[in-house]
């Protein structure tokens, strides 16, 4: 594997015509070696026709032929459109140019002249036309001309032509790859080489190759997750060999906040605590993912973990993804803190400078014992005195990457993560194969199922008025109304969460808010404080509120176009209501155009609370290419690996990780792991 490795190594700038502009340009689409390249797969494929019948071609067709050239037409005027007269097979085809200078045709379209053409087709009347051709060769080199034609993601400066040509020509020096999967995997999964699977996948010859395109993709996307499942097996490894000083305590801080709460544990919520303390009496570091729905009561077993460390000697941090969130989880944990004698340090940025200042200050001697704050914590000019635990809250906001770098950063520390987005248990081997996983699975006893219903778009006056009553009857209550699009969309009739914002303020009296990325954090947390505090009550928001919203008062939520939203995120977004002790409702509300598999979304909505339920349900649901909760949970930016046509594979890749590891097959490892890398 060695020459290959070294030949798939080789720099884009030793292909022929890649100087300083056009390596930039590969740059920019990813690619700096051949190995790269290759595995920047096409996104679609175009069919050009070589025999075809001139009275069944259509505008648009890409249609290839050879021609011989009658006359020359250039129009007088600067500019105009240069008319080349040939005969083919099929009949006369007028050649056209527009905007070319007529010199440097009439060199190439010299009259007698026989060359192969190919470009899209135009009628105009009975007169077949090729507009401006993307391909000109000689006549002899017709066969040159692709028939299937692959399509790549460009960048200004090099278009999908020129990375087809790149390619080819890597392609023809490629010698072949010498097998290293096992035997009994290939036939198993009926795998193609790897070689051919790249040619198929990028110079499809004929329809039974273009046929063969899944299945030369399936090969690449099995080495693509097991590379993957080798850097998490790799990683594992390395974690759990990470010594520490075990932590040594009775749990008289955490048993005493437990006996204060005003609910009983859930035993769900006791076995995961459990789990986690035994981590933290280890030797060696804990890296554990606490998963469970939204309101199953996360924060208080983390805390509970956090007074254990503070108990032990040790500080403990709490890392969230927002200084709203951050603010809010200060608020909570120093309301539980009080009767403890204890408080928490806040750390974020919008802090006053004295105030940022003596919080660093207290980190950094050991006063402060529970800190909470975002990623900036973990800046190198950060300092704390003992920090023995860290937790990670909204974990998939980080994501696996992050984890390797918070390991790196060599804190003899226990890490600890926490997901609202439960996990689907096909895709936990994908993604946290290199963690222990826990989930809490039920409930408080005390929280009541959110009522979900659906109204359609076409009747929205009548929702407006309903909410109207319900208000005017309860001013306490609070509406959220979700938005997909802060700019209108001409493609799609999405609402306009501005348009939207402008319609309730009339209608509401302006007790109206709105929030939405492209507002100053300031001016989100200065209206999402209004609307805490009942100064508003309904706030207008695109999917910003998905995360770190906690208003128990509000008990109503509606979201429009819900059929364009992932089941992961619908049940996000529905988490922010039922947060009180009054019964809560979520309104999903659809266009006219909703598809089936939209209506099936929002049934599973209506039909289940629970989150864990829904997110296998958005997996089997999920379209190919649409991303949903994947991307909310963490899932690698895979480019050729998909959960659509690939899931069968991931349990292989498991297995055989472990088989690569067990056996010491350093081959097929340092082979994966180099062509992967870059992932």
């Amino acid at each position: 594997m060695d020459h290959i490795i070294a030949f798939l190594n080789i720099p884009l700038t030793r292909l022929k015509g890649v100087g300083e502009f056009r390596s930039a340009a590969f740059t920019r689409i990813g690619c700096s070696n051949f190995r790269d390249l290759l595995l920047h797969i096409p996104y679609t494929y175009r069919f050009r026709k070589k025999h075809f019948n001139r009275t069944a071609v259509q505008d648009g067709d890409l249609i290839s032929t050879v021609v011989e050239v009658v006359s020359v037409e250039q129009k007088a005027r600067r500019n105009g459109p240069v008319k080349i007269a040939c005969n083919s097979h099929s009949g006369p085809i007028e050649i056209v140019y527009f905007n070319m200078p007529g010199k440097a045709l009439l060199e190439t379209f010299q009259v007698g002249r026989a060359l192969a053409v190919s470009g899209a087709a135009k009628r105009f009347i009975s007169q077949l036309e090729i507009l401006h051709p993307e391909y000109v060769l000689h006549a002899n080199e017709f066969e040159k001309i692709p028939s299937i034609e692959p399509v790549y993601n460009s960048t200004y400066g090099m278009n999908s032509k020129y990375i087809m040509q790149s390619v080819q020509s890597i392609l023809s020096k490629l010698q072949q790859i010498d097998e290293y999967l096992p035997k009994e995997i290939m036939e198993q999964y009926n795998f193609m080489q790897l070689d051919r699977a790249l040619r198929i996948i990028h110079e499809p010859k004929s329809d039974e190759d273009y046929r063969m395109i899944p299945e030369a993709k399936k090969r690449l996307a099995f080495e693509e997750i097991l590379a993957h499942q080798i850097r998490l097996f790799e990683f594992r490894n390395k974690v759990t060999k990470l010594e520490k000083q075990p932590k040594q305590f009775n749990g008289d801080l955490y048993k005493k906040l437990i006996a204060q709460l005003p609910y009983r544990l859930t035993d769900s919520q006791n076995e995961v605590l459990e789990e986690s303390l035994n981590d933290l009496k280890k030797a060696t570091r804990a890296f554990r993912l606490i998963q469970g729905d939204v309101g199953c009561g996360k924060t208080v077993v983390a805390l509970c973990l956090m007074l254990a460390a503070v108990e032990s000697g040790f500080q403990a941090a709490i890392m969230v993804p927002t200084e709203i969130l951050a603010i809010q989880h200060h608020k909570n944990i120093e309301k539980m803190l009080e009767s403890l004698g204890l408080s928490s340090t806040l750390l974020i940025s919008k802090l006053p400078t004295a105030g940022k200042k003596a919080a660093l200050d207290d980190i950094r001697s050991g006063k402060g014992r529970i800190i909470i704050g975002t990623h900036a914590l973990f800046q190198d000019s950060i300092e704390f005195e003992s920090l023995g635990l860290v937790i990670i809250d909204e974990q998939h906001r980080f994501g696996v990457e992050q984890r390797k770098t918070l390991v790196k950063k060599g804190f003899d520390a226990d890490t600890i993560m926490l997901s609202a987005t439960p996990i689907p248990r096909t895709l936990e081997m994908v993604m946290y194969q290199d963690m222990d996983i826990s989930s809490i699975k039920q409930m408080p006893a005390n929280r009541k199922p959110i009522i979900t219903s659906t109204h359609s778009q076409s009747k929205l006056y009548e929702l407006i008025s309903s909410i109207k009553l319900r208000l005017s009857s309860n001013k306490d209550e609070r509406v959220y109304w979700v938005c997909p699009l802060i700019e209108e969309s001409e493609s799609m009739d999405l609402a306009h969460v501005k348009d939207r914002f402008e319609q309730l303020y009339t209608a509401f009296d302006k007790k109206v808010g709105v929030v939405h990325g492209k507002i100053t954090p300031k001016e989100r947390e200065d209206t999402m404080e209004r609307f805490a505090r009942g100064e508003i009550s309904i706030l207008v928001a695109t999917t910003v509120i998905e995360v770190g919203v906690d208003v128990p008062s509000a008990t109503l939520i509606i979201i429009e176009n819900a059929e364009r939203f992932g089941l992961a995120q619908l049940h996000q977004l529905r988490g922010r209501v039922g947060r009180g002790e009054k019964q809560s409702y979520c309104v999903l509300v659809y266009g006219d155009k909703i598809s089936q598999t939209g209506k099936k979304r929002l049934n599973t909505m209506k039909e289940s609370n629970d989150g864990f339920y829904i997110a296998e349900q958005d997996l089997l649901l999920r379209g190919a290419g649409e991303v949903t909760g994947i991307k909310q949970s963490g899932m690698p930016d895979f480019r050729i690996f998909n959960t659509d046509d690939h899931l069968p594979l991931l349990q292989a890749s498991v297995k055989y990780c472990r088989d690569i590891f067990a056996n010491r097959d350093i081959k097929a490892k340092s082979f994966l792991s180099y062509l992967y890398s870059r992932y």
